[in-house]
C-alpha cells in the first residue's frame, strides 16, 4: 500500500497536536518551508515517536525525513530530537 502525497494544510488537519514524521519532503524554493510530503508515521505520545523514530527497523526506507509537531506545544514541551542512526 502506498502512502498518498500530502501538502502541510492536509497534514495540519489530520493530526492536530501530534507528532509527524514526513518521508520526502518537498519545500517551497523560494521560502525553504516543508509543504508536503508522505505521513509514514504520527502520534501524540511524545516517548512513543521517539521510540519508533530512532528503532533501526520501523522505517527502513526514509532516507530523508521531516519532523513536525502539529500544533501549539504544551508548555512542558521538550523539543530536542533524539540522534537518528546513521545510513
Amino acid at each position: 500500500m502506498s502512502l498518498p502525497y500530502q501538502t502541510m494544510t492536509e497534514i495540519e488537519q489530520r493530526y492536530p497536536n501530534e507528532w509527524v514524521l514526513i518521508d520526502r519532503p518537498t519545500d517551497d524554493p523560494r521560502t525553504g518551508r516543508v509543504v508536503g510530503g508522505y505521513v509514514v508515521m504520527h502520534t501524540a505520545d511524545r516517548a512513543e515517536f521517539d521510540r519508533r523514530l530512532i528503532d533501526d527497523d520501523e522505517f527502513p526506507d526514509v532516507k530523508l525525513g521531516a519532523v513536525f509537531y502539529i500544533g501549539r506545544p504544551p508548555e512542558d514541551a521538550d523539543f530536542d530530537l533524539p540522534l537518528a542512526r546513521a545510513q
